[in-house]
């Protein structure tokens, strides 16, 4: 979403309020709407799902925080991630990853981003508070992933999280733990446990800009 910002107000003729990017995981249209830039991801695909204990000795926490109403599980949208479900935010906020752990979780399923969310927002008209860990991508913490949030939207549907198989603009907060707050909006629709149509918004800050000579 920031990547079609920068290219809309930059570079495109005419600020235009739709661009596709041609991206590894194939065209990704984004449109903008109102003050949010709103991306189409792609078909969702579901992979394995993990015992509870894999991923709480990751994170170093207790197994017993892990949310038992939905699956730990693998999801991507174009970034594989793993979604961790936790009861509490408070446990979230302690989160401290065992680097052996998560190296040798890495090693063994591949390179993945982990999104660990909670039913207990700092804001109350938020409905989900995030962390997405992204250490083997060379960043320890994403403060805004829209990919990931393509990967939450798809399972929160899938699994019914929020009590239907349709969402529509849940609103998710994350880059608490970094002091760089976002808010996301999540819509999908999973038809009849098929396909899965996916979208992220969000709103895009210009923070610097520079000229190369």
């Amino acid at each position: 979403m920031g990547t079609a910002a920068v290219i809309a107000r930059e570079i495109a003729p005419g600020n235009p309020d739709f661009i596709t990017l041609n991206l590894q995981v194939g065209p990704i249209p984004v449109m903008r709407k109102d003050h949010l830039y709103i991306m189409k991801q792609n078909q969702p695909e579901f992979g394995p799902v993990y015992p509870p204990e894999d991923l709480a000795r990751v994170l170093s926490i207790d197994a017993k925080e892990i949310e038992t109403g939905a699956p730990v599980q693998w999801v991507s949208t174009g970034l594989p991630t793993v979604i961790v479900p936790l009861k509490r935010r408070e446990v979230l906020s302690r989160i401290c990853i065992n680097r052996n752990e998560y190296e040798d979780f890495i090693e063994r399923m591949g390179k993945v981003a982990i999104s660990i969310y909670c039913k207990e927002p700092i804001h109350r008209h938020n409905h989900l508070h995030v962390r997405v860990l992204t250490s083997c991508f060379g960043v320890e913490e994403d403060p805004a992933t829209g990919s990931s949030g393509g990967c939450l939207a798809a399972y929160l549907v899938r699994h019914k999280v929020m009590g239907a198989s349709v969402i529509e603009d849940v609103r998710v907060e994350q880059g608490y733990s970094l002091q760089r707050p976002s808010l996301l909006f999540l819509s999908a629709s999973d038809q009849d446990g098929g396909k899965i149509d996916v979208h992220v918004g969000g709103s895009v800050i210009f923070v610097a800009k520079g000229e190369l000579i």
